[in-house]
């Protein structure tokens, strides 16, 4: 890792601009804002506080994590519909009350690791606050209005609404968010720009979270994007080669399983 990270910090870097988007969730230039996605997926146990903890101590500022609702209305970290891929626990999130699943092990496909539980959104919000770190939230299927309330809420609770993404691959559940809050950010997540049009309507920070391959496969993406009041960011980014390519094309935020970036060129 120590080798990786100082490869990472001795490769160019275009410098970056300062694109459409609130100013907690821009890059000053000559940094890349670097997402740890579900806290580095490929160095801990996914979606845990673990996970998130040791992406802040590297370094890293921003946490992606996905949004799950448990039968009782409670927001919590996790990615799959079910429990049985990441967990000892067997069902489906959205069929248990949270009681149902708060002693279980979220590392268990991590046998290297000490037990971990399923986060609440407020534990990751709690940890998040006083490291001054950027929140990636992305809101899974099913979600109801109710249930994405609550989720806005724990961030307006916090004082975290300006450093706080809400994303989706369903636009109306970005404007669910818009609905609850005007200051939080919202991310699109798609593989094309299809629904900027609509996504471009709601007011505040937007970004369009796309596939990289796809992103750099299109050109004229970025500057369509912007011109409609848009950020763009790149996801999965999984070496230092693609990081140039994304710079080139003016894309400086970008989604990683691990770090393709030193902390020192990171935002």
């Amino acid at each position: 890792m120590l080798a990786l990270l100082a490869s990472a910090a001795a490769s160019p870097l275009v410098a970056a601009g300062a694109h459409a988007g609130d100013a907690t969730l821009v890059c000053p230039t000559g940094k890349v804002e670097v997402i740890a996605h579900r806290g580095f997926a490929q160095m801990a146990p996914e979606n845990t506080l673990a996970a998130f903890s040791q992406a802040l101590d590297l370094g890293y500022h921003s946490l992606e994590f996905d949004l799950r609702l448990t039968k009782d209305g409670v927001p919590v970290v996790l990615h799959d519909a079910t429990l049985e891929r990441t967990t000892d626990g067997t069902g489906a999130v959205a069929d248990l009350v949270l009681a149902d699943i708060t002693g279980l092990n979220a590392a268990a496909g991590r046998p290297n690791w000490p037990p971990q539980r399923i986060p609440l959104f407020e534990q990751v919000v709690a940890l998040a606050k006083p490291r001054g770190a950027r929140l990636y939230a992305e809101i899974k299927q099913p979600a109801t209005s109710a249930g994405i309330a609550e989720m806005v809420r724990v961030v307006r609770d916090a004082g975290l609404e300006a450093q706080t993404c809400f994303c989706s691959f369903q636009l109306d559940y970005l404007r669910t968010v818009r609905g609850e809050s005007e200051t939080v950010a919202l991310g699109l997540i798609g593989s094309d720009i299809g629904d900027l049009p609509a996504f471009a309507e709601l007011s505040g920070d937007r970004t369009m979270m796309l596939r990289r391959r796809h992103l750099l496969e299109n050109e004229g993406w970025v500057e369509t994007c912007r011109a409609a009041g848009t950020d763009v960011s790149a996801w999965l980014v999984a070496s230092q080669s693609q990081v140039r390519a994304l710079a080139r094309a003016d894309v400086y935020r970008i989604t990683c399983d691990r770090p393709v970036v030193a902390p020192d060129r990171a935002c």
